[in-house]
């Protein structure tokens, strides 16, 4: 699964900026810019996706099966947690706290962690991959050897039977698990060696080794970008792969690129690629 990361406004201005400096530098090459820019790719909390150009600082949104020219997205956005933000890293260390002072149940302990957890992908602090490697160390067992998980989403327990996760209307109790352990020092560990009881341990390894590695829920939804490349830089007459503007030569295939690859429909207007047939806005013929 993709790892994804959660960026602020500010942080994506950030990583425009530069990646359009970059992308303005004579030292660059012309490979490593086509990877910066495909990299420039984002989902906002509705579930559209968003592509950028950093160079006429436009915005793109993917609307009715084709990328649209829109206004900036506002709010916070989902994106590849590879995206270099100056000033702004993720987390070194587990943000997994102190547990509560207040004497409460393994459940709500769990519970509490599970949505730390969340809202510190939901803030940026840690990426999709981070977050869902700890909210699989959250997980309590029964005395029948079953493990619950809280699903960090809708709020909502399971349990693991029959190779599968089933949802649960009430959390366990204290009573019915096989013991507590040391649920924070656990979750907040590297490594469970050593942190659990002999027989949670056990019981642990069994269930993972009966394929319930998986979280009962995603953290976010799979990230699946459209195929079609936004309409940022032309494509390459010979190979249809996006090139440099700059380039006279295409970074893919190596041929060479002609000085003038605008192309417009005769209908609307709207840009179009030297390897479209048809407008991608309209539906037009393209001469």
């Amino acid at each position: 699964m993709t790892d994804l990361r959660t960026y602020e406004p500010d942080q994506v201005a950030r990583a425009l900026d530069m990646t359009r400096a970059c992308l303005q530098s004579t030292d660059a090459r012309p490979s490593e810019l086509a990877l910066l820019l495909a990299q420039l790719l984002f989902r906002d909390s509705g579930g559209s996706y968003w592509a950028a150009d950093p160079l006429a600082q436009r915005w793109y949104r993917w609307h009715e099966s084709a990328w649209q020219a829109a206004a900036a997205p506002g709010g916070s956005l989902e994106g590849l947690a590879s995206l270099d933000v100056p000033g702004s890293d993720l987390a070194e260390i587990p943000v997994v706290e102190d547990e509560p002072k207040t004497p409460t149940s393994a459940a709500a302990v769990a519970t509490e962690l599970t949505e730390r957890l969340a809202t510190a992908y939901r803030a940026g602090r840690l990426s999709s991959e981070q977050a869902g490697e700890l909210l699989g160390r959250i997980t309590l067992i029964d005395r029948q050897g079953r493990l619950w998980r809280r699903g960090a989403r809708s709020g909502e327990w399971y349990t693991f039977e029959d190779g599968d996760w089933a949802s649960q209307l009430e959390p366990p109790t204290d009573e019915a698990l096989l013991g507590r352990s040391d649920l924070v020092a656990w979750a907040n560990s590297e490594s469970t060696d050593g942190d659990m009881d002999e027989h949670l341990a056990e019981a642990f390894g069994s269930a993972l080794w009966s394929g319930a590695d998986a979280l009962p829920e995603p953290l976010t939804d799979p990230w699946e970008p459209p195929d079609a490349t936004p309409p940022v830089w032309p494509a390459c007459p010979h190979c249809g792969r996006e090139s440099i503007p700059a380039g006279s030569f295409c970074p893919w295939c190596g041929q060479s690129l002609p000085r003038e690859q605008k192309r417009h429909c005769p209908r609307c207007g709207s840009p179009a690629k030297p390897t479209d047939r048809f407008c991608g806005k309209c539906g037009a013929p393209l001469a």
